[in-house]
């Protein structure tokens, strides 16, 4: 595929979106994180729209606006912001990986690349980025055994190269807005299993601030997708 282009997209969907979700996680709670980073749908439709020329409705904006009263709700400005670093790291991971959307859809577009050479040049370009970032930030040594060596596979093979290849198959056969709310389930199931799994439990102001943002996801999904620009 093309290096330049592919080169952004190995930037910003792979470099990007992991680095700053990853170091959401060191400080911030799986739940709220999770939504964060899947703010993504709605980048993606601003971001369409300039880039794509897919012009947002009427319900597209409702949806945006309904999603940005539930992320308030997430952030609680009024309680003086608390650890507002999380936040924008989840927020910073949702711009990139929107960005890489957007941008996989022009590929798509005006190159038509084999999708698994595709994915493994961004996913390699991503990766030598952050190779120098690994080493530059501080952090204990690995502890090898089996736990680690498990989940490096599951995350390695499954989690992102799997998950991209699949992700990607899903930008090249749809338009950007509707494959950006294919991916909406996730952030709702992780605040669950963390609810379960790790004893995080959402705040009625966070539950709030998720039924907002499903009810945003609900409003953009009967809008359809955004009309492209003539």
């Amino acid at each position: 595929p093309p290096f330049g282009l592919t080169l952004l997209i190995g930037l910003t969907q792979t470099a990007g979106f992991q680095g700053f979700v990853q170091s959401a996680l060191v400080s911030g709670g799986v739940g709220k994180v999770s939504l964060m980073a899947y703010t993504m749908p709605f980048w993606v439709v601003l971001l369409a729209w300039g880039l794509l020329g897919e012009k947002p409705g009427t319900r597209h904006a409702a949806g945006i606006a309904l999603a940005a009263a539930g992320l308030i709700c997430f952030i609680e400005p009024w309680g003086g912001m608390g650890d507002v670093k999380p936040v924008l790291l989840g927020l910073g991971s949702g711009f990139c990986w929107g960005v890489g959307t957007v941008l996989s859809k022009r590929m798509f577009d005006r190159h038509a690349p084999d999708i698994m050479t595709f994915t493994a040049w961004q996913m390699l370009f991503g990766g030598l980025v952050m190779v120098p970032v690994a080493y530059l930030v501080p952090q204990e040594p690995a502890h090898w055994g089996w736990p680690l060596a498990a989940g490096m596979t599951y995350i390695i093979l499954i989690a992102t190269a799997a998950g991209w290849l699949l992700w990607l198959e899903v930008v090249r056969r749809v338009p950007a807005s509707i494959a950006g709310l294919s991916s909406l389930g996730v952030p709702v199931t992780a605040m669950l299993l963390a609810w379960a799994i790790l004893s995080e439990r959402p705040t009625l102001v966070e539950l709030a601030g998720m039924g907002l943002i499903l009810a945003g996801i609900w409003v953009v999904s009967r809008a359809g997708p955004a009309r492209r620009a003539a």
